[in-house]
This record gives structure tokens, C-alpha cells and sequence, in this order.
């Protein structure tokens, strides 16, 4: 079991550094090993991998400005601009000392709930999902320019909607007849061309302000105290968290922006390089990792993909999550994996702060291209598991344009209802159900 909980945790530090990777990707990379464990260890190594990627994944946003978990996309609008003001240590390490104390504080959460827990479950409804989900993208929305994040969001609807949808009247919407259609816009090619491309737009554009500030001297007491100044923002990050984690197909990624947009209504005279709104979102997809296992474990309830890939492969040998089948011991062994891979990546992420001066003195347009060459591999990857890397290469084609167009929004509202949409049309087709 420690075995798989240790293997889980670097792998996952090593896929939260690439961009675009994920917790999902990693877990098709490692299917023929996975297949070999017992369910236990298998969860020992899903776990650890899990919490390990939300630590990581802030580190790749802040200095590259690339989300390496679509939960780290907030930490890319305020690391990543903390870090060309010449903060970049302060902000991975209070990401990573608010991401620690976030998943500690979680834990005990857990434990004082833990015999209502059953209950809380079933509050989250269809009804308080779209709420919820709703109440995020207003935030958005209300952030900056009304009218054309209003118009991102409705061209991201439009984009989610186009495939093949069980609750939806008609069956399917802009399919034309192809197969690949049906199965709708792929995620990664949008993301790719509609949020990261213009965000290394945006750096890439910014000349040095003369800013001269060391990035690589280590002062332990000058990062403590600088996340000291945030900690209300990580404690709200990570209440937040945890019921944005219970949300099923979303988790960890609305964790992060539910928090990120409370947090940033409620500073005074917001601007971009808020350390307030880093802390509080990266600490927000901590704890939503660890309460998104907690239908998987109580009632045997994926709610992300990889905990479906996750429980069809511990089905196929017989072994099913949930309340019949539900022993303590394994929610002690998870909560022991969760801390044991919070230390684990508190100690390795927090010394890259030492080196983030060294890599804002690289050339930016090697930097820009490198990383784009990366993302690009990665796309044409992903698309092959579903035989449909053409399929990605075309979308991502025709939203170049469009990216174009974009290069100097905050696209954010846009990603958001995209990664949403099925979830919001499922729950708005369910609700008339309810009361019928």
C-alpha cells in the first residue's frame, strides 16, 4: 500500500508539472499496471496521485503560465502575473502551504461530519448543483467586460451543446450526420486554443517592467509570513472547496474557481497578481480532492472521470465502492495517503521557488514555442486513445481564428460554461422531473 501511495505521488508531481496532462491521462498511461494491483493498493495509488497534481499543477501556472489541471487555471491569471512582478517564490509557496493546511484542515472537516456524512450527500441535489453552478459563472461574468464575457459564455454553450446529449429533446444538436460530432467538441483542442494560447499570448507580449527583485534566496520566515497575511482566504478557500469537490463531473476544477471568484468579489480594488485569490483557489482544489472521493468511498458514486475509470477496473474484478461494501480501515488509509502526499509535495514543490528567477532568463519566444510544440503533442496523444487525433486537429484548426480574436481576453468565462455545459443541461433537463 505505501509502496503504490509513494509511486502515485511522483507520478503525480510529474504529471501536474505537464501542461494538460492530468489526473485522467496519467491513469490511461498506467492502465496495464493498474490492472495488476488489488483494489487497495490501486486506491492507495489513485489518491496519492490525485493530491499530488493539484500541488504541481499550480507550479507549471505560476511560472509558465500554463495550468497543468484545469483546477490550476485560476493560478494562471494571478502566479503567473505574481511571478513577472518578481513573486513568484511567495506564490508557490503559499500555494503549497495553503494547499497543505487546506487538506489537513479537510481531513478534520471530514472526521467531525463523518457520522452525518450520508446526509450531507444528499443535499447536494440537482436543484443546489445548478445554484451553484449558475452562481460561478455570474461571478465570472461580472468580472471585467459584462457584455463580452456574456458573449464568451454563450459561444461556449453553444460549443458544449453540439453532439449527442441523453436528456436533451431532439437527441442530438449540430451533428450533421458525423460520428465524431456526436460525441461532441473534445475538450482539450478548446482549451488549448481558447484559454492557453491567448493567456502565452499575453505574457509573451509584456516587456520586463525593470522590476528587480530576487526570486531565489530561500527565507523561511518570509514565506510563512506572507501566507500568515492570507490565511482567512485560505480558510475560506477551504470550505469552499470541500462542498465544490462533491459535485459530480466538476470537483476540483469548481472548487478552484468558485473559491477564486468569491475571493475576488470580495477584495478591494482587485487587480491581476492577487495573492489572496491564488491562496485561496490553489487551496480550494486541495481540499475538493480529497471530499471528491468521498461519494466514491460512502455511497460507491464516481462523480469524475477518473474515478470511473477507477471504479470500472476495480468492478471488472469484482470489488464495488460504497456503503455495503465500505470498511473504516479504508478511509483511514486514504486519509494517511492524502497526508503522507500533501507532506510529500509540500517538501519537493516548495523548493522551486528557489529557481523561478532562472527560468524568467530564458528566451520567451523558446519558452512560448516549447511549451505550444508540448501541448500540441499531448493533444494529438490524447486524441489517439479515441482514434480521433484528426478530429482534434481540425477543431483546434477552426478555434485558431477565434483564438486569434481572443488574444487579449481574459477567456476564463469562456473555459468555465464550456467545461459546464453538459452538466448544466443535464440539471436543467432533471429538475422538471423532480417535480413531476
Amino acid at each position: 500500500m505505501l509502496v503504490s501511495a509513494i509511486i502515485g505521488i511522483l507520478i503525480g508531481i510529474v504529471a501536474g508539472l505537464i501542461p494538460g496532462f492530468g489526473i485522467f491521462t496519467s491513469l490511461i498511461v498506467l492502465y496495464p499496471f493498474l490492472l495488476n494491483l488489488d483494489p487497495i493498493n490501486m486506491l492507495s495509488l489513485y489518491v496519492g496521485l490525485a493530491s499530488a497534481t493539484q500541488f504541481s499543477g499550480s507550479v507549471s501556472a505560476i511560472i509558465y503560465g500554463v495550468p497543468g489541471e484545469q483546477s490550476s487555471i485560476p493560478a494562471v491569471t494571478e502566479g503567473h502575473k505574481l511571478f513577472r512582478m518578481g513573486q513568484g517564490d511567495l506564490a508557490i509557496s503559499g500555494t503549497a502551504i495553503g494547499s497543505f493546511i487546506g487538506s489537513f484542515l479537510t481531513v478534520l472537516f471530514v472526521f467531525a461530519l463523518f457520522p452525518y456524512v450520508e446526509n450531507v450527500m444528499y443535499l447536494f441535489n440537482s436543484i443546489s448543483q445548478l445554484l451553484i453552478l449558475l452562481l460561478v459563472a455570474l461571478f465570472l461574468v461580472l468580472s471585467g467586460d459584462k457584455i463580452k464575457n456574456l458573449l464568451m459564455c454563450g459561444f461556449a454553450y453553444f460549443l458544449g451543446s453540439i453532439g449527442t446529449h441523453s436528456y436533451h429533446h431532439e437527441g442530438t444538436f449540430m451533428t450533421f450526420g458525423n460520428a465524431d460530432l456526436t460525441t461532441g467538441i473534445p475538450m482539450f483542442p478548446v482549451v488549448l486554443a481558447l484559454f492557453i494560447i491567448p493567456q502565452l499570448y499575453q505574457a509573451y507580449k509584456i516587456k520586463n517592467t525593470g522590476i528587480n527583485v530576487k526570486q531565489d534566496k530561500f527565507r523561511l520566515k518570509r514565506h510563512i509570513g506572507n501566507f500568515i497575511q492570507h490565511w482567512k482566504s485560505s480558510l475560506r478557500g477551504t470550505v469552499l472547496g470541500f462542498f465544490g469537490g462533491l459535485c459530480p463531473g466538476l470537483s476540483t476544477t469548481l472548487s478552484s474557481t468558485l473559491s477564486y471568484s468569491v475571493e475576488k468579489r470580495m477584495e478591494k480594488n482587485y487587480r491581476a497578481g492577487s495573492m489572496k485569490c491564488l491562496v485561496a483557489s490553489e487551496t480550494a482544489n486541495n481540499s475538493g480532492s480529497f471530499s471528491m472521493l468521498i461519494p466514491l468511498l460512502i455511497l460507491g458514486i464516481p462523480i469524475v472521470p477518473s474515478e470511473a475509470l477507477l471504479y470500472d477496473i476495480n468492478a471488472s474484478k469484482g470489488f464495488v465502492f460504497g456503503a455495503s461494501t465500505f470498511d473504516i480501515n479504508i478511509f483511514y488509509m486514504v486519509v494517511f495517503v492524502l497526508m503522507l502526499a500533501n507532506f510529500v509535495s509540500l517538501i519537493m514543490c516548495w523548493p522551486f521557488a528557489k529557481y523561478v528567477s532562472y527560468v524568467n532568463r530564458l528566451d520567451k519566444k523558446i519558452v512560448t514555442v516549447s511549451i505550444l510544440i508540448l501541448l500540441f503533442i499531448i493533444m494529438i496523444y490524447i486524441g489517439s486513445y479515441t482514434w480521433q487525433s484528426t478530429y482534434y486537429l481540425v477543431v483546434f484548426a477552426l478555434l485558431l481564428p477565434i483564438s486569434y480574436l481572443l488574444r487579449h481576453q481574459n477567456t476564463l468565462p469562456l473555459i468555465f460554461v464550456f467545461l459546464v455545459q453538459d452538466r448544466l443541461e443535464t440539471l436543467f433537463y432533471r429538475i422538471p422531473m423532480l417535480f413531476g
